[in-house]
């Protein structure tokens, strides 16, 4: 139930940021931000923020069952992705202020979120490339994290340009996708030891 949760909550998420980016009257999805559709002064900012923080929360239930990826490292695993679920919490709760106004404390920790999550999500790939017992797993993990890397470099030197907004979503969507395959795979290896009447993960 906690990894077709994570699944759902994906998906949901990505739904919400098309759709409220649609109906935000002067965003730009290719040059502006998804933390900017929870600003102060967007339309529907309070939507975005509820996005954020239950996807989140839906992750972070489904922490321990994947971390189940990562064999030997299972503990470590479920931590990484806690904390990038935590992450998401609170960049919801303390939105980023809209483009030129002077910094609040509440953007500044919205800031050091996204941070602390993106580093968290990238250790829990750099887990499962090495501990994860499956070839295809740890490949996909190498090829994933490596592309987040490069994006995050890319994002921090594309700041004001026209398509600044979507390396900021294609970071996101790896990070997000990626759970989602490992979340896919672990259901498929429940469904399998139910067959053969293993116990599956609640």
């Amino acid at each position: 139930m906690r990894l077709t949760g994570v699944i759902a909550a994906t998906a949901a998420l990505m739904v919400a940021t098309i759709v409220l980016g649609a109906m935000a009257p002067g965003y730009r999805p290719m040059a502006d931000t998804v933390s900017r559709l929870g600003s102060a002064g967007q339309p529907h900012a309070l939507a975005m923020q509820a996005a954020f923080i239950l996807y989140g929360l839906v992750v972070l239930a489904g922490a321990a069952p994947l971390g189940d990826a990562a064999a030997t490292r299972e503990r470590w695993l479920t931590a990484a992705v806690a904390t990038y679920a935590l992450a998401g919490v609170v960049a919801g709760l303390a939105p980023k202020d809209p483009p030129d106004v002077a910094s609040t404390t509440a953007s500044e920790v919205h800031v050091a979120a996204t941070i602390v999550g993106g580093a968290a999500i990238l250790l829990a790939m750099a887990l499962v490339a090495r501990h994860a017992p499956r070839r295809v797993d740890r490949r996909l993990a190498v090829v994933v994290g490596a592309g987040t890397a490069i994006g995050v470099v890319v994002f921090r030197f594309s700041w004001g340009s026209w398509f600044y907004g979507l390396v900021e979503r294609s970071i996101l969507a790896l990070a997000m996708v990626w759970l989602v395959a490992l979340a896919a795979r672990l259901l498929v290896a429940d469904g399998a030891g139910r067959a053969e009447g293993v116990p599956a993960r609640q």
